[in-house]
């Protein structure tokens, strides 16, 4: 029986859309099957057209200290003035300069010094948005996707305190019928914790489902 009130607005799925070797990953392909607008969402960096996982990460984290000292430098007096939308919610920040994998710069930073850096920066980060977007140009010119870095905090972790946000990033790319800026609003608004919210309710359904069936 169909029931069209129940049919999704836009599915979200765990794994890439056009950030892929063939430009259409498994959220492509749902999307085309289905008809409806769907969004990639990657927890791990798909190196295709020569991005990498070190070129992301260490860009990312370049990127959002240049935000940050940006943003320290428009109000020093107040850290905590917010950038939101025109509805006065908070909201992510798209990069205007990305990531771009055919204009590469060479860096003597180690990987310690990135690291710790990132900490430090999603912390002052959390103080101007909800999250922070880097996208992702390779060598042929096509933005594939964004990172998406500084978002979640909402829930308590492991140690049972909430998060200011996520230094790790997640990999928002375009599956069908959907902008990337829209996947990237539609992700950080998702998002409690790292992973966009019904991506991490599926897992966490799908993991426990295992360990029924294991018991039995």
């Amino acid at each position: 029986m169909n029931k069209p009130e129940l049919t999704p607005e836009v599915i979200l799925v765990d794994g890439n859309g056009i950030l892929h070797d063939r430009k259409a990953g498994l959220a492509t392909f749902v999307g085309v099957r289905t008809g409806i607008p769907t969004i990639g969402v990657g927890k791990t960096i798909y190196c295709t057209d020569g991005l990498s996982v070190d070129l992301v990460e260490r860009g990312v984290a370049t990127k959002l200290a240049e935000f940050v000292k940006y943003c320290k430098g428009l109000n020093c007096a107040d850290a905590s003035f917010g950038i939101s939308d025109e509805h006065g919610t908070r909201t992510c920040v798209i990069c205007n300069v990305g990531i771009d994998a055919g204009n590469v710069s060479d860096t003597d930073e180690n990987e310690e010094s990135y690291k710790e850096r990132m900490n430090d920066n999603v912390r002052l980060c959390s103080n101007y948005c909800d999250g922070f977007v880097v996208p992702l140009k390779g060598k042929s010119g096509d933005i594939l996707a964004a990172a998406l870095v500084g978002h979640g905090g909402k829930i308590a972790g492991r140690g049972k305190k909430k998060q200011v946000g996520t230094k790790n990033a997640v990999y928002i790319s375009v599956g069908h019928d959907v902008s990337l800026q829209q996947a990237v609003s539609l992700c950080t608004a998702l998002s409690l914790a790292r992973i966009p919210e019904p991506v991490r309710q599926a897992d966490l359904i799908g993991r426990d489902i295992i360990k029924r069936k294991m018991k039995t």
